[in-house]
């Protein structure tokens, strides 16, 4: 009888260690991924980041150069404009794409009015 529960607590810890290993092996998955996870997050704000900049960049360069220019020049960017968004909606381009598209538009011009080509 003590041999029999030797060798069933022999199993048992037997069992045990192997649990303990698969956990740890378990928790190393889960660790890695998680750090490529946050890797990854990393990256991508980092490149939000970046365009945020850009964007404000651009942004300024646009409003310096509007702010010093004359009506011709004005209308000839509104009417690039107005080409370039119904070339986009031409191509069947996103809404989304198209709506931030005009929300930009709308930021340096105001009460600009962009549509598709009529047909």
């Amino acid at each position: 009888m003590d041999q029999e529960i030797a060798q069933r607590l022999a199993g048992l810890e037997a069992a045990v260690v192997q649990l303990n290993e698969q956990n740890a092996r378990i928790a190393g998955v889960i660790g890695n991924f998680a750090n490529a996870n946050h890797s990854s997050f990393q990256q991508l704000l980092l490149k939000e980041h970046m365009s945020g900049g850009m964007q404000a960049a651009q942004r300024t360069i646009t409003d310096g150069l509007l702010a010093n220019a004359d009506q011709a020049t004005r209308r000839n960017v509104e009417a690039g404009l107005q080409v370039a968004y119904e070339a986009f909606a031409a191509q069947g381009s996103d809404p989304a794409f198209l709506e931030q598209f005009l929300i930009a538009a709308r930021s340096v011009f105001p009460g600009i009015e962009l549509a598709p080509a009529a047909e």
